[in-house]
């Protein structure tokens, strides 16, 4: 906040969900649920990131990390995990990216909600930020901002 202002409106939304097998039945609303599958819950996140984090704060659940999210759906798509738990932009991006859509699917279920927003330099002059901020207003207005996320990600998190 000293040395950076974060600009309205956020430029896109993101939410932690999980993946599973396209052949996977499961439906879940919460970690209760996940916690009361025991082995048949394990969830494989991606190691040392906030998503991690995350679920360790959740406590009691069955949870394994690898170093890349491909690295994650692939222990799902084994059966080595049954959730890959990530953010909605990454987990979209690599399904698409590696052609797993035949095999995977996003449940429609979001743990936590949270923006990304712009930030500026406060050294800017405030006619440099209202300049920004108009430009970034026009691109949420006119739906730029939306298509340009649901170009890398079909998941609505609101």
């Amino acid at each position: 906040a000293k040395v950076m202002t974060f600009l309205e409106p956020p430029l896109y939304s993101v939410c932690h969900v999980v993946a599973v097998r396209r052949d996977d039945s499961v439906q879940v609303h919460n970690f209760n649920q996940i916690r009361r599958l025991g082995q048949e819950g394990k969830i494989v996140t991606l190691l040392n990131t906030a998503t991690h984090r995350y679920l360790l704060k959740q406590g009691d659940l069955q949870i394994v990390t690898r170093k890349t999210v491909q690295q994650m759906l692939e222990s799902v798509i084994r059966g080595a995990s049954r959730f890959a738990y990530y953010h909605s932009l990454g987990l979209s991006y690599v399904i698409q990216k590696y052609g797993y859509e035949n095999k995977l699917k996003i449940l429609p279920v979001s743990f936590r909600l949270y923006h990304h927003y712009i930030a500026v330099s406060n050294q800017l002059l405030p006619v440099e930020v209202a300049q920004v901020s108009q430009a970034l207003n026009t691109l949420k207005t006119t739906g730029v901002l939306d298509r340009i996320y649901q170009k890398y990600s079909k998941v609505d998190c609101t």
